[in-house]
């Protein structure tokens, strides 16, 4: 009312005045012009006005939507929920889109759709949310809902640990690990743990242990392998054994991916099976997966678990022709192992000029006890 009282008094103003230009008395068709002009800037101002009320009171229904939503979420009625994400997140709401993703991913208050959670994460991720951007590096890695690219996965890992999201840097840590789209990095993948387990990420706990007793990046050291283990095990009430404090959610994703084939997460499952929670029976299966597929680290371990009979029937004819495969790829304990094999003819035939050879390829490879052996065997001819 106020703008149209305006409009009214200035055009009154501008029609009854009698001001003279240089050229003399204004035409009638300036005046006109002017009434126009005048009537259309007060328009805008009125339009920029309603806008940015408008967008105001949209900035209030989102939060206003995500607040029930999640409200309907924690009591699980989960349809509701969606609905009420979907509205937030067709708003273009970051945050909405991510829990409307993780619906679809779960099959939580709608059918599950991977595709469809790929969408939603990928409209998140575009707008810097980590946890998205860590979410859709999962779909690319395992090919939910998109085409599997290990590539792609690092890269939005990546993302998500440049903005400091924990998972994201233990995903990418995990790529680096497994040599899954970036060239295999131990020193890389160790220094990304650090990280996470100095945030108190407790997933890392159980691949720190491991790398510590196998000396993976990090130099061996039973002193660290034992802090590791203490902070994923105590004392069972019923018993005096250990028993794992955090299993499922610990190696919820390491599972996940062996059984979609993966080799290096075959064999870090199965390490972690034997040093961890003591299932050597689960340890040699997963090992024997990945050993099959070529894995190097799980050729020596289903080699050694064959010689010492853990999990597995103890058969020294399995035990060198895995210790073998490894020590032909340049495994330095395996090479080791198998000299040792053919030096005291267990499994093999014994042959002394062969377990020179492979004592010498460890022992060029700085392994202590094979530079002792190929010492000692020149000495004694």
């Amino acid at each position: 009312m106020n703008n149209l009282k305006q409009i009214l008094i200035i055009g009154f103003l501008i029609s009854g005045s009698n001001y003279v230009c240089a050229q003399g008395q204004l035409s009638r068709e300036k005046k006109e012009v002017a009434v126009k002009n005048t009537i259309q800037k007060s328009k805008l101002k009125t339009k920029s006005k309603t806008k940015n009320s408008l967008s105001t009171l949209q900035s209030v229904d989102i939060s206003q939507l995500m607040l029930k939503a999640k409200k309907e979420e924690g009591k699980g009625n989960y349809s509701a929920a969606a609905n009420l994400y979907r509205e937030a997140a067709d708003c273009g709401n970051a945050d909405a889109q991510y829990k409307l993703g993780n619906m679809y991913f779960d099959g939580e208050g709608v059918a599950q759709d991977f595709q469809k959670a790929a969408n939603w994460y990928m409209k998140s991720a575009e707008q810097e949310c980590s946890d998205a951007q860590n979410m859709i590096g999962i779909m690319y890695e395992c090919g939910y809902g998109v085409p599997q690219n290990f590539e792609e996965a690092v890269n939005w890992y990546k993302k998500s640990a440049e903005n400091g999201n924990i998972r994201g840097e233990f995903n990418l840590g995990l790529m680096y690990y497994n040599g899954l789209g970036v060239n295999q990095d131990y020193e890389e993948a160790a220094r990304l743990y650090f990280k996470v387990a100095e945030k108190g990420y407790s997933d890392v706990y159980p691949i720190l242990a491991i790398m510590y007793k196998e000396g993976i990046g990090v130099i061996k050291y039973d002193y660290e392998f034992k802090k590791w283990y203490d902070k994923i095990t105590e004392p069972s009430e019923n018993n005096n054994q250990n028993l794992p404090k955090n299993y499922p959610s610990a190696v919820r994703w390491y599972r996940i991916l062996a059984e979609g084939g993966d080799a290096g997460m075959q064999n870090l499952f199965g390490w972690i099976n034997y040093h961890v929670y003591k299932d050597l029976n689960e340890a040699a299966k997963w090992l024997l997966k990945a050993a099959e597929q070529g894995h190097v680290g799980s050729q020596y371990g289903i080699g050694w678990m064959y010689y010492n009979g853990e999990g597995v029937s103890k058969d020294l004819e399995l035990s060198a022709i895995w210790c073998l495969k490894a020590a032909k790829q340049g495994h330095v304990s395996s090479q080791h192992n198998i000299g040792s094999m053919y030096y005291n003819g267990e499994g093999v035939p014994k042959d002394l000029k062969r377990a020179a050879e492979w004592f010498l390829k460890a022992a060029e490879q700085g392994y202590a006890f094979s530079q002792r052996m190929a010492g000692y065997m020149y000495y004694h001819g």
